[in-house]
């Protein structure tokens, strides 16, 4: 089993481009995610403009997006459509092991457990933060 690369929960374009900036700087590959849940109101597109923008202004990133969808069936398949890879569902089971082998057949990753993760919200600094937190994990 592969061990997925770091995670930092993101909440804005600003902190997208600031987690990138220190995720090269560190050398280390990054998952940028939204927040528990919010592919309800954000939606994969979002998340998929963001990741697109910050590759593009920290093109040495090595970043992939992380839609977490909550317990909501329905937002996962919408961000396979929307080209995502990365993807997290907390919710039933029975539901989980059917996007499971949805995800796999389309060579997406399905997060299912508890994952550590930097959340940016309400950071200042995120760049010092990220840059500090990637070179301890």
């Amino acid at each position: 089993m592969t061990k997925s690369p770091p995670v930092v929960v993101i909440h804005s374009l600003g902190q997208a481009l600031a987690a990138a900036a220190a995720a090269a700087e560190v050398g280390r590959p990054l998952l940028l995610a939204t927040a528990p849940a919010a592919a309800a109101y954000l939606g994969p597109a979002w998340l998929a403009a963001v990741v697109e923008q910050a590759r593009a202004g920290v093109p040495a990133a090595d970043i992939e997006g992380l839609l977490d969808c909550g317990d909501r069936p329905g937002p996962v398949l919408a961000g396979l459509r929307e080209g995502l890879t990365q993807l997290r569902f907390t919710g039933r089971k029975s539901a989980a092991a059917r996007l499971l082998d949805i995800c796999a057949a389309s060579g997406a990753v399905l997060h299912t457990g508890p994952l550590k993760s930097l959340d940016l919200l309400n950071c200042k600094d995120p760049t010092s933060v990220c840059r500090e937190w990637l070179s301890r994990v």
